[in-house]
């Protein structure tokens, strides 16, 4: 009876452990879509209009400009996708350890209400050696 739980929660042990490694990826590529965001907005603050030269320069700078500004566009989706799916996990692994959690504490119940039962089954054998040695006595205490 004791194991009864004993291979659910393994299973929901593992399960858990699996949405873990999912949560700590997401959040991992949450943090390299911040680092590329970063990137890309350092890039757009280090570009400068020439001062001078021709309008050819000046053209080539302003496509540059756009592109990285379509880059950051799509990093800026990219991250709040990426958080999106973060968020998605955590509410996996939460779920997930609500139910490992409910498996454990049923287990810890079970093993607490065989405790009590050896408990009472050891006080009633107790019980009956107490008896059978004031039988034996003849009554006397």
């Amino acid at each position: 009876m004791l194991k009864q739980y004993t291979a659910i929660a393994k299973v929901k042990r593992q399960l858990l452990d699996q949405k873990e490694v999912a949560l700590l990826e997401a959040r991992k590529y949450v943090a390299e879509c911040e680092e590329n965001l970063a990137s890309i907005r350092e890039q757009i603050n280090a570009l400068e209009l020439p001062q001078k030269g021709t309008y050819k320069e000046l053209l080539h700078v302003k496509a540059i400009k756009e592109q990285l500004t379509r880059q950051k566009t799509y990093a800026l989706e990219e991250r709040d996708r990426a958080q999106n799916r973060a968020n998605e996990s955590l509410h996996h692994f939460n779920e997930a350890r609500r139910e490992f959690e409910k498996i454990q504490y049923l287990q810890e119940s079970e093993y607490s209400k065989a405790l009590k039962q050896l408990q009472k089954q050891e006080q009633s054998a107790l019980d009956e050696v107490a008896l059978q040695l004031y039988v034996l006595q003849g009554g006397r205490t």
